[in-house]
């Protein structure tokens, strides 16, 4: 479990009163920051030696990863759930502990579709990169995404 604890803004308003305000603030800014960064929390100083940290991150997703699925088109749904895997997947290799609203402000993915592509992520032909998730209560769940190291 993770021992990270996080308050609803109920619950912060009440142990806080008019510091709450504050937090909150801070939290919105750093989301907002994550989501216009589009790095989800780097800096820009990160970036020189990202472009081959994420080639070399992404060798274990297929460059056609196969999805499936009742409703699943291949023409109609590939280039869209490769670039929304993708996505997911650039944003959470932080290892940063986020919930499915943080992913949804950041990527712009529905959330439905964030639980999907983080349990694809699990699979073996996506990877086999461990998905952890901490139960916070009333329904709130925290997400992690643990790299596998890269196989040859």
């Amino acid at each position: 479990m993770n021992s990270r604890v996080r308050m609803t803004h109920y619950e912060m308003e009440e142990k806080y009163g008019e510091r709450a305000q504050d937090f909150k603030r801070d939290a919105a800014e750093d989301l907002e920051a994550d989501r216009e960064s589009d790095t989800c929390g780097r800096t820009a100083g990160d970036a020189s030696n990202e472009e081959n940290d994420l080639n070399d991150e992404r060798n274990n997703i297929p460059e056609n990863p196969r999805f499936d699925g009742s409703d699943y088109v291949p023409e109609r749904d590939d280039q869209r759930l490769k670039g929304q895997l993708l996505k997911i997947f650039d944003c959470m290799k932080d290892g940063r502990w986020r919930t499915l609203s943080e992913i949804e402000y950041i990527t712009k993915a529905p959330a439905a579709s964030i639980s999907a592509q983080l349990r694809h992520l699990r699979k073996k032909r996506f990877g086999s990169h461990i998905v952890n998730k901490d139960y916070m209560g009333n329904g709130l769940w925290l997400y992690q995404l643990i790299l596998k190291e890269k196989t040859l």
